[in-house]
């Protein structure tokens, strides 16, 4: 049992003598205001359900010791000036943080006479001043399972002895739990049936039937474990296993909020987790490469990347409460990192101690203040270029393809370029009777000071950083206003209307939207290293000065940034040299030409001409510049601290950003009994998160092996040892084979912290290899252990979101097999893009093959969902997803049979049946069959369904094609095609 008791911790209080009068004030006038309206939460006279003594803010008013002592906001009596005493503040009404009590202001009456008391030193009736009650928080009142054993260390397990012994040892511990209840395992799964289940398992993928009818007609020995080595070797499992870390950090690529921006570059940590699987990394350097890549020795390209972990939360760009909303972050990430790695609810200690577990309000701010010293969050706070933080003698990390654009009278050629390409497109575009381009084709949002000059709020001093944001108010920091261009001098153009001389500029100009435009032209005449915002999010970046205005077209980000409304246009200029001139202006582009070149280029151009065009857009919108050399190489979403001191961290009461209580030091939760962390500040860092770092990843540590080996158990057999995975508290399901975790624990340790170490162990053991099938011990098993918990069967499970859109490319043999690289969109009806905040534009198109890739490559956007995704249990971004429903609903069944991605795959699905098996029907229908179930079709089955055909043919009139694309919909509807075993 836990007990956490409370003790006010100071200096003895040495209270004054008070006149008999005073004490009779105190009596008659005071003492009744207390009972009445503070007693009962400051009073310690009552005790809740649980049996706590209720005292909120661990302020007591029954005694003078007590409000002297004060509590979480500090004492409530100032003796040096009693007027400015806490007390007073907080029945005054005028903090909006503090208001007391919180039924109602009392009476002026009733206030003044407070007043009146505490000027006096707050007079006590003698022998009562130092009356306190005792606190006492008895955490294990609370019902559940009795956990406190993850906190110890681990101890060495012996697996139980029976005959006759297992090979696996794994086996030994689960087998002397069923002989208990008198069961066994079932027998094996057959080989079809065992491929299939490995296969989906280490790869997320069906095999082809070739691969099963090889392994069923293996007769080496070894063909079980040759299989799981290859599967575990392909560049296919990385991407299945990524998955299921991306679900626990609710890894996603945009902000969540009103316009759910994406965060650029942020793929890049999907890249390095699938990455890490798939080199076996070992899962305490996995670790510490994401909780602290930029503070390890030596830094590396690959550690920078693994602190994108810290970017994935939700971000609003115009909170109403910055400071709240910075906290609310910080809590977001401290979740996140203590249910992944530590499988602890530390977050429920926010506003108060964990109402069941051993973990207090202040362990939480304690855990809070290793994460202190991070630059806040902003769209591009932490977009960093990687080679420019390592060492001097490290070497770069891979640079992207591309031209470098810092000439500028290059990219005047480009752009040159590009408007001779866009004429021929045009003129190819009437021949073949495309639409005309829209209406208001060149309608000025903005206009540049060539045209009607505009009005820009500027400033060349350093604003704060939500300076592009819609909120952001420039009156309230003292900006300016003037008519552009800016500058002192340029050559070839007009005098500016407004001075600068200054190393940075920064604009903001306005422009009013009542319906959202497809494409944008930025004109702009600018100075070095220019970055341009729209509604704070940040599409540009251009280097070099010009020498005369250029035009860029603006991407799918563009019109993802707009709203209808009030937008802002966001540029920031530096300049080092003499002679500047800044001047933009903003117009609706050419959406036809876009999109009839993004849809149907190649009708359109030659591919080399489409590649072309391509590439000179990506390089004048200064896509190149960021990966170019002469950038410093590639950009990344990383950690980044604000230096080796960070802001003080205090316990905030109930919560509240705004409500510093009790100063705090970065420390580990007290139930581990830890030493105080070792941190070590650099010049650039506090060090605090290596702290962090190194505890969660050392072997010492009793909950991080045993948390990831119940995942990995997890994600083999559809439930962990602990069911629920990333709570081993009270509030948890308890362990149901402890003496097999801690082996496991141990031995996934001693090996090296290697994943495919333990997934060898576990795939190799008999209980993994048994089948879903109902056995001879079915009726006795369905009886006693109708849950399946002491494992006497493997149980069926259903495919994932993203295993079922993968399978649908593979059987239909459209799947793209790129590995890695940038995010696609798939293909959204425009239902569901309708549902997004600014309709069509927050979503782009990709080219057809790419559209066919991996589903973890899928573009993921907090406010749209594929709806196969969402119709078969896709894990929910805005929160860690430790383990995804199964469920079965109508939505499921109609998705398969009226989708358009569906009638898509049956008809790619019929035309690879009649390539590979051309006039023979028979032929055609036991492939697809084959494909759909990896394994043999028997005559019975291709019967039934040419019977389908042949109805499909005579009572519906369907065309031969027509009614094979619907036979390959019924496959496609089989369950076995949904479902394992």
């Amino acid at each position: 049992m836990f007990f956490a008791t409370f003790a006010l911790a100071a200096e003895p209080v040495v209270h004054p003598v008070f006149a008999p009068e005073q004490t009779e004030f105190y009596e008659k006038s005071i003492q009744p205001i207390l009972a009445e309206h503070c007693y009962r939460c400051h009073g310690g006279g009552e005790q809740n359900a649980a049996g706590e003594v209720k005292v909120k803010s661990g302020l007591q008013l029954i005694s003078r010791l007590g409000i002297v002592q004060g509590g979480d906001h500090g004492t409530a009596f100032n003796a040096a000036s009693p007027i400015d005493s806490l007390l007073l503040r907080v029945i005054s009404y005028d903090d909006d943080h503090l208001k007391m009590p919180p039924s109602g202001k009392l009476g002026e009456d009733e206030r003044q006479a407070l007043r009146q008391w505490v000027e006096m030193g707050l007079p006590w009736t003698p022998g009562e001043m130092n009356k306190l009650a005792t606190l006492i928080h008895e955490v294990a009142t609370a019902k559940g399972p009795d956990n406190t054993w993850t906190y110890e260390p681990l101890k060495p397990i012996v697996p139980p002895a029976i005959v006759p012994p297992p090979a696996n040892p794994i086996d030994a511990f689960l087998l002397t739990k069923l002989h208990e209840k008198n069961l066994s395992f079932s027998p094996p799964a057959s080989r079809a049936a065992l491929i299939r289940r490995v296969t989906y398992d280490l790869t997320g993928l069906p095999p082809t039937p070739q691969q099963v009818a090889d392994f069923v007609n293996d007769p080496d020995p070894q063909a079980y474990r040759k299989l799981t080595d290859a599967l575990l070797s392909s560049p296919r499992y990385g991407e299945k296993y990524a998955r299921y870390w991306l679900d626990l950090v609710r890894y996603a690529e945009t902000n969540g909020f009103e316009r759910d921006g994406f965060k650029d570059q942020i793929w890049r940590y999907r890249q390095w987790v699938i990455d890490s699987f798939n080199a076996d990394k070992p899962y305490d350097q996995f670790i510490r490469e994401q909780i602290a890549g930029d503070e390890l020795t030596p830094v590396t390209a690959e550690g920078l990347l693994g602190t994108g972990y810290w970017n994935l939360m939700q971000w609003d760009d115009e909170p109403a409460d910055r400071e709240q909303h910075l906290f609310d972050i910080m809590d977001d990430n401290i979740r996140v990192t203590s249910e992944a790695f530590l499988g602890m609810t530390v977050g429920c200690a926010r506003c108060h101690n964990h109402k069941v577990d051993p973990i207090t309000q202040k362990d939480y701010y304690s855990f809070m203040a290793f994460m202190r010293g991070m630059t806040p969050y902003s769209s591009d706070s932490r977009l960093k270029v990687l080679s420019s933080l390592l060492p001097g003698d490290s070497p770069p990390p891979t640079v992207l393809a591309g031209v470098n654009s810092k000439d500028a009278t290059y990219r005047q050629q480009l752009q040159a370029r590009i408007r001779e390409m866009e004429r021929l497109a045009r003129q190819r575009c009437t021949d073949q009777q495309h639409s005309p381009a829209p209406p208001d084709l060149g309608k000025v949002l903005i206009a540049d000071s060539r045209n009607a000059p505009v009005t820009w709020d500027y400033t060349t001093s350093r604003p704060p950083e939500h300076w592009a944001t819609p909120g952001f108010s420039p009156a309230n920091e003292g900006w300016k206003s003037a008519p552009g261009a800016f500058g002192f001098g340029a050559t070839g153009v007009q005098p500016p209307r407004t001075e600068w001389k200054s190393s940075d500029l920064w604009v903001r100009g306005y422009f009013q939207l009542t319906t959202i435009p497809d494409a944008l032209d930025l004109t702009i005449y600018h100075d070095e290293d220019t970055e341009v915002y729209l509604n704070g999010q940040k599409l540009l970046e251009l280097p070099a000065h010009l020498t005369s205005y250029l035009t860029i077209p603006m991407g799918f980000k563009a019109k993802a940034a707009l709203q209808t409304g009030k937008n802002v246009l966001a540029i920031h200029v530096h300049q080092t040299a003499a002679g500047q001139f800044f001047d933009a202006g903003l117009s609706v582009g050419d959406a036809t030409i876009m999109a009839v070149l993004r849809d149907r280029g190649a009708e359109i151009f030659t591919p080399d001409e489409l590649l072309t065009y391509q590439q000179l857009q990506a390089d004048l919108a200064g896509k190149s510049l960021i990966a170019s050399p002469r950038a410093g190489g590639l950009k990344a979403q990383i950690a980044v601290e604000d230096g080796p001191r960070p802001a003080e961290s205090f316990v905030m009461v109930r919560g509240n950003a705004h409500a510093p209580g009790d100063k705090v030091e970065p420390l580990f939760p007290s139930v581990f009994k830890s030493d105080p962390p070792m941190i070590q500040p650099s010049e650039k860092s506090s060090g605090r998160r290596r702290a962090l770092a190194e505890w969660i990843a050392s072997p010492q540590n009793p909950r991080t092996a045993r948390v990831m080996v119940n995942r990995v158990w997890q994600w083999h057999f559809g439930r962990g040892l602990n069911p629920s995975s990333s709570d081993f508290g009270k509030l948890g399901m308890g362990v149901s084979h402890p003496e097999l975790l801690d082996w496991l624990a141990r031995s996934f340790i001693e090996k090296g912290w290697s994943f495919k170490e333990l997934h060898r162990l576990i795939l190799s053991s008999q209980a993994y290899q048994q089948a879903a099938s109902y056995g001879p011990s079915l009726p006795e098993g369905h009886k006693v252990d109708p849950a399946n918990a002491l494992w006497w069967r493997f149980d069926m499970r259903r495919l994932t979101s993203e295993e079922v859109r993968d399978s649908l490319l593979s059987v239909s043999g459209t799947l793209n097999p790129t590995y890695g690289g940038e995010s696609f969109f798939a293909e959204l009806p425009e239902e569901v893009l309708a549902t997004a905040s600014t309709g069509a534009g927050a979503w782009g198109k990709s080219p057809p093959d790419q559209r066919n890739r991996r589903s973890v490559y899928m573009r993921s956007k907090r406010s749209l969902a594929h709806p196969i995704m969402t119709d078969f249990d896709q894990a929910d971004t805005d929160n860690p997803c430790p383990v995804r429903f199964a469920t079965t609903v109508p939505t499921q069944a109609l998705n398969f049979l009226n989708s358009k991605l569906l009638d898509e795959q049956a008809d790619l699905l019929a035309n690879r049946l009649q390539s590979e098996h051309p006039d023979n029907l028979a032929a055609q229908i036991r492939a697809g069959l084959e494909l759909v179930t990896q394994r043999s079709a028997n005559a019975a089955e291709v019967t039934q369904l040419q019977e389908l055909y042949e109805r499909f043919r005579t009572q519906h009139a369907s065309e031969p094609r027509a009614a094979l694309e619907r036979v390959c919909l019924a496959l496609l509807n089989l369950n076995e095609f949904l479902f394992l075993d």
